[in-house]
């Protein structure tokens, strides 16, 4: 199929959140608690109304991300402790909730859900559609004790239950249905629904990643079996569809050998009814990821491109980008990213693509009046033609 008759070409950002994992609903103590609630996002919709004169006309952003505050708004405390375990056949130990019996999976409240459809409001009014994203990797990673006593990531066992196993059902009862609602709700401000967030990194058998600050020199602790994860994202992207949503998930790889060929079959099919947006992300690195691949190349097709650097190559992990047509632009800091986006979408055809980032402090990231004006450029030039 090709891709003009598969859907119309978009270009979007990636706006993942304003304050990292506590954008929605009551916080904790510590980060101010229930008066961060309503939210305002006013500054918000000033910000993506700039964007879509500039021609853009999605934003992805961040729902749970990484557990920050998940149970909203109260720790773990009622839920379960944190304890060290270590994985079979494994040296390191790693910080683990261990759940209380008879525990339920943490709610979502009214708060958080006003919040998440005050969000919707904004990015309808401000002329965009939304792509949210429920949970990112790091959601189901060791946790980590912050300095303020609460901690982030390590929500894994309020997801699969302390037996670890792939009964997935309550915890998207509790977090994904009512926001599915909201969503459907809100329709015409969404796009489409995103279960997560690179899941690869955290599956045993997936891709390596270091993550110096958190986990230390070594690559960070893999917690997942590759049959959690696929019950996850079958059942997830099931739901999603049910709700009458294209549902769409982040993989940073498009074809994980760690997911079920049965899920993966499953997607395809999906995709075939229009029901299913795959994903890849494309970061050149020195290791790997030198070229685009074509959109064709994709073991599903349409295939988006959610994530693409913004910032100029320039380190290890931030390569310029090696494709023939962009030698001579990739130095250039008035048209690289434009030149970027015209071999994106005119030579390797993707329909969509999303840009890293609006808002994040990684070295991909560059973002400015200079970005926004090449973005201006080809979406100009391309109403020209």
């Amino acid at each position: 199929m090709a891709k003009t008759a598969e859907m119309q070409t978009m270009l979007g950002i990636n706006l993942p959140w304003v304050t990292c994992g506590h954008d929605f609903g009551p916080r904790p103590e510590p980060w101010g608690g229930a008066a961060a609630s309503p939210r305002d996002w006013s500054p918000v919709y000033e910000e993506l109304a700039r964007y879509a004169d500039a021609g853009l006309s999605l934003v992805r952003f961040w729902v749970l991300a990484g557990g920050v505050n998940y149970p909203v708004g109260s720790g773990l405390a009622a839920y379960g402790a944190l304890v060290q375990r270590k994985r079979r056949r494994r040296l390191r130990r790693h910080l683990a909730l261990e759940l209380r019996p008879g525990a339920p999976r943490p709610p979502l409240p009214e708060a958080f859900l006003d919040d998440f459809a005050g969000l919707l409001r904004a990015v309808r009014r401000a002329g965009l559609r939304a792509i949210p994203s429920l949970t990112s990797f790091e959601f189901f990673q060791p946790a980590v004790v912050l300095p303020d006593g609460l901690s982030k990531r390590g929500r894994g066992d309020l997801v699969f239950g302390s037996e670890r196993g792939t009964d997935v059902g309550p915890f998207f009862d509790a977090a994904l249905e009512p926001l599915l609602e909201v969503a459907r709700a809100e329709a015409s401000a969404v796009h489409s629904f995103e279960l997560i967030n690179e899941p690869g990194w955290a599956v045993v058998g997936g891709p390596l990643q270091v993550d110096r600050r958190a986990y230390g020199p070594l690559p960070s602790p893999q917690l997942v079996a590759p049959a959690q994860m696929s019950a996850f994202i079958d059942e997830g992207v099931g739901r999603i569809v049910g709700a009458g949503l294209l549902a769409t998930v982040g993989f940073a790889d498009p074809n994980p050998r760690w997911l079920s060929s049965s899920v993966l079959r499953r997607l395809r099919e999906l995709a075939g009814r229009g029901q299913y947006l795959h994903q890849r992300h494309h970061y050149p690195t020195l290791l790997g990821d030198h070229t685009v691949p074509p959109h064709a190349a994709s073991p599903i097709t349409p295939c988006m491109l959610g994530e693409l650097p913004t910032a100029m190559g320039g380190g290890l992990d931030n390569i310029r980008w090696r494709d023939r047509p962009l030698r001579a632009t990739e130095h250039d800091p008035s048209r690289y990213l434009e030149a970027r986006l015209r071999l994106i979408h005119d030579e390797r055809d993707y329909p969509i693509s999303l840009l890293w980032s609006a808002r994040s402090g990684d070295s991909r990231r560059t973002w400015g009046d200079a970005q926004l004006a090449q973005v201006r450029r080809f979406v100009g030039s391309r109403h020209e033609n």
